[in-house]
């Protein structure tokens, strides 16, 4: 089993400097943002057979793309692969508070949040080991 990662192309909130972890706010690709989706997926290998992806705009948009160029892939929508929960900071741009919060969970504070009901390091890595996990299982 291969997998492949591959990021959105740039996206509105992203130019804004927002944090966007939520569909509400409608961060959709750019222009440019466009452009990167389609050079990164015509550099991808030609057999794929199952396509996981994050319920934003963003992401769903450069599927889109993955799927037009690979029309028989299998899409699975994959809540466990979303953006951070930014908490109390969602849809905000980056300050002094969420570094420290980064540079403590960077160095090992599994229960540090983001805010007062963001996610923390621990939640994190066990919704995305839980999806490593099920995708391993459904393939072997």
């Amino acid at each position: 089993m291969n997998l492949i990662f591959l990021r959105h192309g740039e996206a509105t909130d992203n130019v804004k400097n927002l944090l966007s972890d939520k569909e509400i706010y409608w961060s959709t690709l750019t222009e440019q943002g466009k452009k990167m989706a389609i050079d990164s997926i015509n550099n991808l290998q030609k057999d794929i057979d199952v396509m996981y992806v994050s319920p934003l705009p963003r992401t769903i948009e450069t599927a889109h793309y993955v799927y037009e160029k690979y029309p028989y892939i299998k899409v699975v929508i994959e809540n466990r692969i979303r953006e951070i929960d930014y908490g109390k900071y969602s849809h905000s741009k980056n300050n002094k508070e969420l570094d420290e919060v980064r540079n403590k969970q960077f160095n090992g504070d599994y229960l540090v949040r983001f805010g007062d009901y963001g996610e923390n390091k621990l939640d994190i890595e066990k919704r995305l080991s839980s999806f490593l996990l099920d995708i391993f299982k459904t393939k072997n």
